[in-house]
């Protein structure tokens, strides 16, 4: 069973990932910087290789597995 707090760490990427498939530019732009926090932002509790790291996955993988799925790849421009 998942802590309360793996559960919420699941619903922020699982709203990362609907992110990038936004009709909103500026919302996929967020999204995909999510993806790909600058190193100072790493360690938040809900930063995407944090939440990697909680469930044991590599983050290159992960983040591959998504952009390979979403479509345009969750394309950030227009």
């Amino acid at each position: 069973m998942l802590a309360r707090e793996q559960c919420l760490m699941l619903a922020v990427l699982k709203e990362a990932v609907v992110d990038l498939q936004s009709p909103s530019c500026t919302v996929r732009w967020r999204a995909h910087a999510w993806f790909f926090a600058s190193a100072g932002k790493r360690n938040h509790i809900f930063a995407f290789p944090r939440i990697c790291r909680e469930f044991a996955c590599d983050p290159a993988a992960v983040r591959a597995r998504i952009f390979a799925t979403v479509p345009n790849g969750g394309e950030t421009l227009h």
